[in-house]
């Protein structure tokens, strides 16, 4: 169950939920309505993943970006 509150947030779970599955990582969130000017946005992207029990699974990303915009960034992570 994914219980985030950003529609950043609730992007990087569906690419990592993706790439897990071993499914199609989507490019572009369709189901999602990101903020205006993500596709223009430059930014790291760091997500955490913790167990329903609250303990640390795990975390990926980078305090800087490395891709055109905020999205990209995302899917690149994995």
């Amino acid at each position: 169950m994914v219980n985030e509150k950003t529609p950043y947030a609730r992007w990087a779970w569906k690419v990592i939920e993706a790439f897990v599955n071993r499914k199609k990582i989507p490019l572009k969130p369709d189901d999602i309505e990101l903020p205006e000017g993500s596709y223009q946005r430059k930014a790291g992207v760091f997500v955490t993943v913790h167990r329903r029990d609250g303990s640390l699974r795990g975390c990926i990303g980078t305090f800087l970006p490395t891709q055109p915009c905020i999205v990209d960034e995302s899917v690149r992570m994995q």
